[in-house]
């Protein structure tokens, strides 16, 4: 076997792993008996209501769940146990990279009995210490966009200033007293930004059409590990194609 078919074979094998997203995010949180003891025995079921697509986890020895690279969406989420009544939350909105959490108190009873839970409230993002923006699909299509250019929504944020020098970039702007022209765009996931020669000036050559951009996120500062590519902004978006695509399952 060839060099060449030897690199193929081990990037086949490594496929799964690369194909973590950093839109993603996450949901958490324990499950509970009326007495604050963890039960053991619950299975969540998370249920993506406009895609069908389910995602699944049990709890550990202390009744937590954490269901991971959980795309952008609105969610129903269901949790089950023997001897308990189910539970079931509607209406659960994950933006892009958010990390939500969920705790459940369910009470003695048949299997069979189901509590609806109906969300209302803002989650708080309680998992780690990101601050940002989330600019939806609803701000892109109601507010004006002269040149039909995205990343002008990205002064909604706070912080987020138009540079006084003309020209540049896109992302020519400063948040919270970084320097311009510096921020990281991830599209789907992936880094669309390349550095322009002796300037530590991030060009991203790349600008998907506003059509296709389903949501975008302005990540300012604390990032999580997975970033780090830019020193103060970065602008994580989220197409229409991008979220569209089936989950991966690790085999």
């Amino acid at each position: 076997m060839g060099f060449c078919a030897v690199v193929a074979l081990l990037y086949s094998l490594l496929a799964p792993s690369a194909s973590a997203q950093l839109y993603t995010g996450s949901m958490s949180g324990t499950v509970t008996d009326p007495s604050g003891a963890a039960i053991l025995s619950a299975h969540v079921t998370l249920t993506d209501v406009d895609k069908g697509f389910t995602f699944k986890a049990a709890v550990n020895d202390t009744g937590r769940f954490n269901l991971r690279q959980i795309p952008p969406g609105s969610y129903t989420i269901k949790v089950e146990a023997p001897n308990f009544e189910s539970e079931r939350r509607e209406g659960i909105k994950l933006d892009v990279n958010q990390n939500i959490s969920l705790d459940f108190s369910l009470k003695i009873g048949a299997t069979t009995e189901v509590v609806d839970v109906y969300a209302s409230a803002v989650h708080l993002q309680t998992e780690d210490a990101v601050t940002g923006q989330v600019v939806n699909r609803k701000f892109v299509n109601d507010l004006p966009l002269v040149d039909r250019n995205f990343f002008n929504l990205a002064t909604l944020a706070p912080g987020i200033v138009e540079t006084n020098v003309g020209g540049g970039p896109p992302t020519n702007f400063n948040s919270n007293g970084s320097r311009n022209a510096t921020a990281d765009v991830l599209i789907d996931g992936a880094s669309a930004t390349n550095f322009e020669q002796n300037s530590g000036i991030q060009v991203p050559p790349y600008t998907p059409s506003v059509d296709s951009v389903e949501e975008f996120k302005v990540q300012q500062s604390n990032f999580t590990a997975e970033f780090g590519f830019a020193g103060g902004t970065v602008i994580n978006v989220v197409t229409s194609l991008g979220n569209q695509r089936v989950p991966w399952k690790r085999l």
